[in-house]
Formats: C-alpha cells, structure tokens, sequence
C-alpha cells in the first residue's frame, strides 16, 4: 500500500460509516479511493446517469434532489460530513435516483463501484460488512421518508 492509501485508509477509518470495521477491510478499500472536492452548486450526479461511485462525505453540506416536471428540482435531504449516498451504484441498473448537488463547497471520498463490487464478491466477509452498514443507512432514510410522509399529511 502506498502512502497516499495509507492517508485514505486513515481517512476511511475515521468515517463515521466505516468506523469499527477491521481494518484489512478498510486497507482493500483504500485503492478504490480517491477525494474529491466538489463547489458550491455543483452537480454529483444527476437521475438517470450511470452511477459508478459511492461517496463518503468528510465536511460540506449536499442535497439529494429529484426533478419535477412540474415544479422543477425539490429537495429531498440534505447531506452533511458523515453521511454516505451513492448505494445505486451497488445494484442494478446501475443508475441514479436521485440528484446530488454540492451545497457548498464539500470535501467527499469517494470509492470507485465497479471496484468496489469486485471486491465485496471476492471478499464475503468485506462484502457483508459494507451491506450490513449500507442497511443502516437504507433503514435511517426510509424512517426519515416516512416522517416527512407524515408531515406532509398533517399539513
């Protein structure tokens, strides 16, 4: 492992999402990585593109947004340092959702998926890990859909 993936390994480390997971996990992900520093404004991803990477967020604040036809983009949440987005790019079709746009300017690691579901298939004990943490999330942002499903009800 080089430096720069050493650097990264210690940066994956201390994600909030890979916090706790061993860290020869954590080492066969770090050649996967790579950061990114996204600006105000700027556009991730867009729905409908092929999704090819997940993102780690360390600091920044991004907004996940779906397009109405007839009231253009609607904000759907926002993402701060911590938090992770980009799980369509771990299952088929492999395209985006959602929106994703850099609120201001953010600092993201982001793990090649192509690599990423190479890995996990050679490695089961790696590829459970990372789904089981995935799952977490998927359950936190279904619970926080359903809220706002309430809200939007009682309005």
């Amino acid at each position: 492992m080089t430096r720069a993936d050493t650097d990264i390994a210690d940066r994956l480390g201390e994600h909030e999402f890979f916090k706790g997971m061993p860290n020869d996990y954590i080492r066969a992900l770090a050649p996967l990585t790579s950061e990114k520093i996204f600006q105000a404004g700027e556009h991730i991803n867009r729905g409908g593109g092929e999704a090819n990477a997940c993102y780690f967020i360390e600091d920044g604040h991004v907004g996940i947004e779906i397009h109405d036809p007839a009231r253009g983009s609607v904000k759907v949440q926002t993402l701060n340092g911590g938090d992770v987005f980009g799980w369509s790019s771990l299952m088929e079709p492999y395209r985006w959702t959602f929106d994703a746009i850099a609120y201001e300017d953010s600092r993201v690691l982001v793990i090649d998926a192509a690599g990423l579901r190479q890995v996990m298939e050679s490695n089961c004990g790696l590829g459970y890990e990372v789904l089981k943490r995935f799952n977490a999330v998927f359950s936190d942002r279904l619970k926080a859909a359903r809220l706002q499903m309430l809200n939007l009800f009682d309005a």
